[in-house]
């Protein structure tokens, strides 16, 4: 459940006020979820190739032009048997939960029996759209909907010349309707089988003389306002998200979350943190964040205080009690050394009166120093930091410490420096003969971009891109959160959720539910947009709970 929208910009303003909004390993920087379905260049692809197929149609009856676009009718038109259907030669994406295309009828012709919606690939072509059982079809003589039989049911209104119609498969909600002139129609056919093996196809059936159509599918933009339609569902379904009741926590029924099985535990030797009877911080309150993943450091909250009712807060205080959202956005900025952030965050939630235990100010100033050195691509300044923090980190790290050479080269060759990098890397080669494959490609890559004069325009020139530093930062300090012996070591509980979401969605989109992929929660749940986010899917993966 996401934070109210106000505290999260101020936060967000916090954070962006101490200079760490862009570098900083936020949780979001995890795994990157693949976005709905195929991508958005794919699908424009798709809508620039699909046309009528030549193959799949009433060739006798039905010519094709207009770079395969238009349908003009050429047979008897006397009975239904001279009816004529074509489909399209590419089926609706199986991964989308949402297809969506549009005729516009050139002319109704002699009577206008036209009929458009989807098929199987196997439909009978010499039957309108709807008269098959694996086909559905909206007429425009009578306005009826058909499937499985040619007696139509009352649908929506009569259609012909210079209307455009458009037909929308709904794989979230497993519908098909129509929109008519950009209007969009109520659900034509329910409990359509929207799997990824069953392959539908858009469809256009022709029956009398002069009928002529021609089809859009997407590649022009459409009358209906299909993206409106999408963040309408898109809206729905995540209000019945966020809307899921949180389990009770205490006793006089306020709503509180431990993000079991990883909470943020106060020692034994520390006296309970939430008052139970208004789930507030208690009096001399203190409760245990970690610095540097078995380190323990103390925050103690005000105990003179009560907290401030008029400073403007849009989320009830009374949620606010260690293991809940407060905490767990605190333990986050101090496991990644936003000191005065971490600061007002505590005070919005706790009041004025706390204090910051100095070893812990110290713990995060070093790993803001660590996130600073390797921004400015200072290899060797952010390996003496982390080593302060718990030596011996790179010999028992150690794919992690030569990724960090690599990047040394590269930090050398960026600097100009003529001769530095080759006696660098010819040393790296000398010890690296005994890594493996793709540890000796990562060296030999970097060492190849010194055969370019240009480096910034080079082929190679992504190993400069300043996402490479902010990645390895992120790797050094996964290393420090991992390299405690406490039984809280590892990354700060809310990276542990956010990864626990992502592989959770990721694992029921390749389980073929459309519907996650109108879900991401960057965008949607935590309101962030234009972000940098590094690709760490396999680690999300990992994170997997059944």
């Amino acid at each position: 459940r996401a934070p109210a929208p106000g505290r999260t910009a101020r936060w967000a303003s916090l954070l962006a006020a101490e200079g760490q909004l862009e570098t900083a390993s936020m949780p979001w920087r995890l795994p990157k979820l693949r976005s709905s379905g195929s991508s958005a260049g794919d699908e424009n692809a798709r809508a620039d190739m699909n046309v009528w197929s030549p193959k799949v149609l009433r060739a006798d009856f039905l010519r094709v032009t207009d770079s395969g676009l238009t349908l003009a009718y050429t047979g008897k038109g006397q009975s239904d048997e001279d009816a004529a259907a074509a489909i399209a030669q590419m089926s609706c994406p199986g991964d989308r939960p949402f297809h969506y295309f549009e005729v516009t009828v050139l002319s109704s012709g002699e009577a206008g029996y036209i009929g458009i919606g989807l098929a199987a690939a196997a439909v009978l072509l010499d039957r309108l759209p709807g008269w098959e059982s694996n086909s559905y079809g909206y007429h425009g003589d009578d306005g009826n909907a058909f499937h499985g039989h040619g007696k139509g049911t009352k649908y929506g209104p009569t259609f012909g010349t210079g209307d455009t119609v458009g037909c929308l498969l709904d794989r979230v909600n497993k519908t098909i309707r129509y929109t008519r002139n950009g209007e969009l129609l109520a659900v034509a056919f329910r409990k359509v089988p929207c799997s990824s093996s069953v392959r539908l196809y858009p469809t256009v059936g022709l029956r009398s003389k002069g009928e002529k159509v021609k089809a859009n599918f997407g590649k022009e933009p459409f009358v209906f306002d299909m993206d409106a339609y999408e963040q309408s569902c898109r809206k729905q379904l995540l209000d019945s998200i966020l809307g899921t009741p949180l389990p009770s926590g205490s006793a006089s029924g306020t709503q509180t979350w431990s993000p079991s099985p990883l909470p943020l535990q106060s020692s034994s030797s520390q006296v309970d943190v939430t008052d139970q009877s208004s789930g507030r911080p208690s009096q001399q309150s203190v409760y245990s964040a970690t610095s540097d993943r078995g380190v323990s450091s103390e925050l103690r909250l005000g105990s003179s205080q009560e907290p401030d009712r008029n400073s403007g807060n849009d989320v009830d205080r009374k949620n606010d009690a260690p293991c809940s959202l407060g905490n767990l956005v605190f333990g986050y900025l101090i496991s990644q050394g936003h000191v005065e952030t971490a600061k007002a965050v505590a005070r919005e939630l706790y009041g004025d009166s706390f204090k910051l235990d100095e070893a812990l100010c110290s713990a995060m100033a070093k790993r803001k120093a660590l996130y600073q050195a390797m921004a400015e691509g200072k290899i060797d300044e952010a390996i003496q930091v982390a080593e302060s923090m718990s030596p011996g980190l790179m010999e028992r790290n150690d794919s992690l410490h030569f990724h960090l050479k690599c990047q040394k080269l590269v930090e050398m060759i960026r600097a100009g420096d003529d001769e530095g990098p080759l006696a660098y890397a010819q040393e790296q080669m000398r010890e690296a003969k005994n890594r493996s494959k793709e540890e000796k490609a990562m060296l030999e890559e970097a060492f190849a971009l010194m055969a370019f004069a240009d480096h910034e325009n080079c082929p190679l020139s992504y190993m400069l891109e300043q996402s490479r530093r902010t990645q390895l930062a992120d790797e050094i300090n996964d290393a420090l959160q991992w390299s405690g012996n406490s039984d809280r070591a590892g990354p700060p509980q809310l990276s542990r959720i956010y990864s626990q979401c992502a592989a959770a969605l990721s694992a029921l989109q390749e389980s073929g539910d459309v519907r996650a992929c109108l879900v991401d929660i960057d965008t949607d749940v935590l309101g962030i947009t234009g972000t940098r986010v590094a690709a760490k899917s396999a680690a999300s993966q990992s994170m997997l709970v059944d």
